[in-house]
């Protein structure tokens, strides 16, 4: 999809309907446009950017509600944070909010390192401690969210044991 149809597909929102789920009725989600975004090497300051990115701020915020359906199995909350927070990360938007959402995730991963290795059992515990018992499943450990919010942010050795599971594991 080129800019133009972007541009004309875009809501005064800067949203696209849908962020993150698809439905029958449209061929683009937000999520869909800010990946096209980056894949066409478009910047923070490119309007059309800019503008979707200002949304995901407001949906950040909770200014916004997304119209996407809200799953029950995860915590939809801790997840649009986290969906949210690593789209701005990922653009490189500066925000409180974000920052504040990489310190405890930071904190989550970090804390699930044990003898260096990623220890999935202490992620699920650290993320039942940190996010309470809300939903069946944990966020999972391998998400795309969360490897886009925490580039950079962990200690070295934090780091290196988490490259070596994702590698491992593939993220989805």
């Amino acid at each position: 999809m080129k800019i133009e149809e972007l541009t004309l597909k875009q809501n005064p929102d800067g949203g696209y309907g849908r962020f993150h789920s698809m439905s029958s009725d449209s061929s683009i989600t937000t999520e869909k446009a800010l990946r096209r975004f980056l894949f066409l090497s478009l910047d923070k300051d490119f309007p059309i950017v800019n503008k979707s990115l200002e949304y995901v701020k407001k949906c950040l915020n909770k200014d916004i509600i997304i119209p996407d359906r809200r799953e029950k199995v995860i915590n939809w909350d801790v997840f649009e944070e986290l969906m949210f927070s690593a789209w701005l990360n990922i653009f490189q938007v500066e925000n409180d909010k974000v920052t504040s959402t990489q310190m405890v995730w930071k904190d989550v991963i970090e804390k699930s390192i044990i003898d260096n290795k990623f220890n999935i059992s202490e992620y699920k515990k650290q993320y039942r401690i940190t996010f309470g018992k809300k939903g069946l499943r944990e966020i999972g450990s391998y998400s795309f969210y969360l490897v886009s919010l925490l580039t950079d942010k962990l200690t070295l050795s934090a780091k290196q044991a988490y490259f070596q599971y994702i590698m491992e594991q593939g993220i989805y």
